[in-house]
């Protein structure tokens, strides 16, 4: 079996589906041997940052442990998910991995989903690998996801804010509730301290029946957490963003220990330069330097952590800047209404209030396309709606009406992808600036088509 091999035969278990029977899952991990790994995992859940949370903790620990991750989704092979000392894992562990996990499901008779096979798949490598550590992030709410069967020494929720509210709820308690389905009984729990960061117009939002107080969410977690018997472990440093520039590809947090929480058990530097640009990077460098610490003082083995004065992480298309001739491309995670205020935030720091964007954007069909594109629309000069047959997208005749309604005139409209991206990157070498977000699926398919085929020297690659 070669990896386009295991690829396929893991992509044929439909991703997008999902089974919420726990004890199903559980009993088949038992059966693999997955269910209870030698090494500790620290659960990481939340709506936005938790593969930015992982990164960079694995970058702070990896020099005195052997950590594989478990990060979804990827940008352009599967074996990105599963990563070992920061790197995903080699093409021989991810086809030993495949072969033994799906010899030992057609053995039992047994399947699993697309989420819950590549889960399996990242337990197994690390399994092969040996592995001091594990760090997984929670997939989807926290109570009924996958990763819930598995035991833990930390939880961790890195934001609360409205995503996939057809299957967490309609109010952000309702949401913070399935995030909060990871604490146990004795377990530490971290909440960033963006769980409890108020909303824009907090005051409406609390009376909507969609969305809620950010704080007040916060708040239910603290509440469960407190009725299940989690202990909270509280943010150990503030995190101040002093600088950052597009053309250094990083940004320098000013850090300062936090009077009265947690003891501090590692040695600190006053600055931290890190190597993502997105400004909303302060709550997860807090988040994840509370986990060493949190980890330092657990495990023997997290002795010898130091967080050093800089950071260097390899996570892809958070706020990812590059030249292309004349002009530039940020391609952006944003998926949701909270990472598109996040992404505005980004902007609005590192550009004046006159720039503008060709704005190229899709969305799966349970996003709301009006409403992401309304926390942008200033900085559109035009949009490029993309359509790619990926996790039920929206329609690109859907979009380029939402565009039209936040008053961003839709272009390329009748254009296949192909056509679309020759026509972007054109523009972009004769010097337009471009916006890449809506869904995290489409950014390996168009840095193929802006970047890969082109000379395009990076600013900033993640």
């Amino acid at each position: 079996m070669n990896c386009d091999e295991a690829e396929r035969l893991l992509l044929s278990l439909g991703p997008g589906k999902s089974d919420h029977n726990l004890e199903r899952l559980k009993n088949t991990f038992e059966k693999a041997g997955i269910a209870s790994p030698k090494y500790p995992i620290v659960l990481v859940g939340g709506t936005n940052g938790k593969g930015s949370v992982i990164a960079i903790t694995e970058s702070l620990i990896k020099d005195c442990a052997k950590v594989g991750s478990f990060i979804k989704p990827h940008i352009f092979t599967l074996r990105e998910r599963i990563r070992i000392g920061g790197k995903a894992i080699n093409e021989v562990t991810f086809c030993e991995a495949t072969q033994r996990l799906f010899f030992h499901l057609k053995l039992k008779g047994t399947t699993l989903t697309f989420y819950e096979a590549t889960l399996a798949l990242a337990l197994l490598a690390f399994q092969l690998e040996g592995v001091d550590i594990g760090l997984i992030e929670v997939g989807l709410g926290g109570r009924f996801d996958a990763c819930n069967v598995l035991p833990r020494i930390l939880t961790v929720v890195t934001s609360l804010s409205m995503d996939h509210e057809e299957l967490l709820g309609n109010y952000l308690s309702e949401i913070a509730f399935e995030k909060a389905g990871i604490f146990r009984k004795d377990v530490g729990a971290i909440l960033s301290r963006a769980c409890f960061t108020a909303s824009e117009n907090a005051e409406l939002q609390a009376t909507s029946a969609v969305s809620g107080n950010s704080k007040v969410a916060g708040l239910v977690l603290t509440r469960i957490a407190k009725l299940k018997g989690a202990k909270t472990i509280p943010i150990v440093v503030d995190a101040e963003r002093l600088t950052g520039t597009l053309a250094s590809g990083e940004q320098v947090f000013g850090i300062h220990p936090c009077e009265e929480q947690t003891p501090l058990s590692l040695k600190l530097p006053s600055k931290i330069t890190l190597n993502l640009l997105g400004t909303y990077q302060r709550w997860n460098l807090e988040c994840a330097i509370t986990i060493c610490n949190s980890l330092k003082m657990r495990l023997s083995c997290m002795e010898s952590i130091n967080v050093p004065e800089n950071i260097t992480v390899n996570y892809r298309g958070r706020f990812e800047v590059h030249r292309l001739g004349r002009g530039m491309v940020i391609l952006d995670s944003a998926h949701n209404e909270e990472g598109f205020r996040a992404l505005n935030e980004c902007l609005s720091a590192y550009f004046p209030e006159d720039a503008r964007f060709i704005v190229v954007f899709g969305c799966q069909l349970s996003k709301n396309p009006r409403a992401l594109l309304q926390r942008i629309r200033q900085w559109a000069r035009e949009g490029v709606p993309i359509f790619l047959p990926i996790l039920h997208p929206t329609p690109k005749e859907d979009i380029a009406k939402a565009m039209r309604d936040c008053f961003i005139e839709p272009i390329l409209v009748d254009a296949d992808f192909e056509e679309q991206m020759r026509a972007v990157r054109q523009m972009c070498v004769e010097g337009q600036n471009v916006l890449v977000c809506g869904s995290i699926y489409y950014l390996g398919e168009v840095m193929k088509a802006l970047l890969d085929e082109g000379k395009a020297s990076s600013i900033f690659c993640g």
